[in-house]
């Protein structure tokens, strides 16, 4: 008697969201820009009850204008009782001219997520792709779609480096356009480009990088053309604005995208870059990656054991081998001073505390083109310091553990590349120590503050200080407070600074990072001598010193417990090239290893450059 249902309900044309549902009352559908009208169809689920459209008389029909239409459907039950159902039917505009969806063939990303009202986006590939399908959708189906002035969905070859794509769509009634561009980038090709023709390969060779352009652009105004490729402008342009070919000031919008060139650079035949082990291609520049990955004469995956097992100096130099290791397990003034920074006293925790800063470290490297400016306590630099503390402390407590030797030992030595490759530096320690009194005060007081928070009152020992700061750090980064995180950060480094300025003598110049890199490598050593990878690290370093005669024996040494290992076999071959001790046999066995060296590395470099995540 009293059922107002309706038990179903739809228009034609069109489709109602969400799906019915006699318990849902209220709808939207859309339908194309040539529909005048719909048909409203519904059947009561009582037999006893009647509905009706409201406004329309008996009909059944609705007339659309362009946009928002509001449909009401009222239901009467027998005895009376109503219920009022509603859809929302959008007719689209001739004059809309927009996509509803916008994707890429092969799951690439868009950036930004697609939006119907944001009309650019990029897109970063691997260098191995040279074709993509746009795959554009409308939501009328009389709006025309065109992809670089072809048909939809087209698939459009790419550049090696930036490849401007324009999807354009045309209003039903063709009185408008509205164009949204994708700028896809090719990762840059990890391997030697050698052009077929050698004018060519000076013609698309950048002055800075020596090799192949890679996104080149032009300085504005310059006669003739000053181009480079753009990571390598993009770094030297980010302390001072200067050409670096004339030295002359840039204008404010002085780089030009040279797309033409890239066209005709990607056009070019290249030879294969495993030329050298037998391959014969010819390909364009374009396609090259692609052919890489193919290529029969690309170096395996893994090296050859019994290339190194099966001669006859690895069956004579087992004895030679055995020699004596020349150095003192001992902690260094300098090891001391990172051991009296931090309070913590398991281990795990503190392997965990290197880890996690090793990270920050990485994310905090400066990009291509960025300008170097970091706020106090949140240098790279500075993460690192955290790094070196935390494993030689670990050290303090486990002494004869090797591999927290060799850990700190890398650490130490990727603080001297940041600084000689990244150009990192920080102030002098005076000017970044000596504080006013008043200021160096306040930061006393806040420290004192956060260890009485963590039950340290009174004045504790600057390893409580330090101790509680940490605490404090953590607790903070827990609750995602990462500015005041970043303050408490600040508040530790300068304390444990000033705790060695006041109480350690100064390191002498001797003691750099690289030299302590080495003392730390021995020292994993002197505990594991039959371990491939202490040899290989001391010999590598020791070669990079100079120090040829002795880097032989630990990269010899290296080899032998590890003959599968590229990175020994390439530093053996190094060194013994560099030996003044040099025989024709071992030069022969130098130049084999530095060839399956670089082959591998060459390898690794393409299929990582092959297997970034796809953004």
């Amino acid at each position: 008697m009293n059922n107002c249902d309706l038990e179903t309900l739809s228009v034609s044309p069109g489709v109602i969201a969400p799906s019915f549902h006699p318990s849902i009352c209220e709808y939207k559908a859309t339908v194309q820009s040539d529909v005048s009208e719909v048909k409203v169809k519904a059947v009561a689920s009582d037999s006893g009850a009647s509905f009706r459209i409201c406004g329309k008389d008996g009909s059944k029909s609705v007339t659309l204008k362009d946009g928002s239409n509001i449909i009401n459907i009222e239901v009467t039950a027998e005895d009376g009782t109503t219920k009022m159902y509603s859809i929302e039917v959008t007719k689209l505009s001739a004059k809309n001219a927009v996509l509803d969806g916008l994707n890429l063939a092969g799951d690439f990303q868009l950036i930004p997520l697609f939006e119907s009202n944001i009309h650019e986006y990029s897109c970063i590939v691997p260098c191995f792709i040279n074709t993509l399908t746009v795959q554009p959708s409308a939501p009328d189906k009389n709006m025309k779609v065109y992809v670089n002035d072809s048909v939809s969905s087209a698939s459009v070859a790419l550049t090696v480096g930036d490849t401007v794509i324009e999807i354009k769509v045309y209003s039903p009634d063709e009185t408008n356009s509205q164009t949204y561009d994708i700028v896809v980038t090719r990762m840059e090709f990890p391997l030697v480009v050698n052009f077929f023709n050698a004018k060519e390969q000076s013609l698309y060779e950048c002055p800075i990088s020596l090799k192949a352009f890679y996104r080149p652009v032009s300085i504005k105004g310059s006669d003739p053309k000053h181009t480079f490729s753009t990571p390598c402008i993009d770094m030297l342009t980010r302390r001072s604005k200067i050409d670096p070919l004339n030295e002359m000031p840039l204008e404010i919008h002085w780089k030009n995208p040279e797309f033409e060139l890239e066209r005709q650079m990607s056009a070019a035949s290249v030879f294969c870059s495993y030329s050298y082990r037998g391959c014969n291609s010819i390909v364009k520049f374009s396609e090259l990656g692609q052919h890489i990955l193919e290529c029969p004469c690309k170096p395996p995956g893994q090296l050859d054991v019994k290339e190194v097992t099966e001669n006859e100096w690895y069956r004579t130099q087992n004895l030679n081998l055995q020699f004596q290791i020349k150095h003192t397990l001992q902690i260094q003034n300098w090891e001391k001073r990172l051991q009296q920074m931090l309070g913590e006293h398991n281990v795990d925790k503190l392997c965990s505390y290197a880890e996690e800063y090793i990270k920050i470290y990485k994310q905090q490297l400066p990009k291509p083109g960025e300008l170097i400016n970091y706020e106090e306590g949140c240098h790279p630099l500075d993460a690192l310091q955290h790094v070196t503390i935390a494993y030689a402390s670990a050290i303090k407590l486990r002494p004869r553990d090797p591999k927290l030797h060799l850990q700190l030992g890398l650490a130490l030595e990727e603080y001297y590349y940041a600084i000689s490759i990244y150009g990192l530096q920080k102030k002098r320690e005076d000017e970044s120590l000596e504080l006013n009194s008043a200021k160096a005060s306040s930061r006393d007081e806040e420290i004192l503050a956060i260890c009485t928070l963590h039950g340290l009152h009174g004045k504790p020992t600057i390893e409580n200080q330090l101790k509680a700061l940490d605490a404090e750090f953590r607790h903070l980064k827990d609750l995602g407070q990462s500015a005041r995180s970043d303050y408490v950060q600040m508040l530790f480094n300068w304390k444990s600074k000033m705790a060695a300025k006041d109480g350690i003598p100064t390191v002498s110049d001797e003691e750099s990072p690289l030299h302590q890199a080495l003392i730390k490598y021995l020292d994993a050593l002197f505990l594991d001598s039959n371990n491939w990878k202490y040899n290989f690290h001391v010999g590598r370093l020791s070669f990079l010193q100079g120090k040829c005669k002795e880097a032989v024996q630990y990269l010899q040494k290296s080899v032998y417990l590890n003959p599968a290992s590229p990175s020994a076999r390439l530093y053996t071959g190094l060194s013994l090239l560099s030996s003044e001790e040099e025989t024709a046999q071992q030069a022969q066995e130098a130049i084999k290893y530095i060839q399956q060296g670089l082959d591998h590395l060459l390898n690794k470099l393409f299929t990582e450059a092959c297997g970034r995540q796809k953004r």
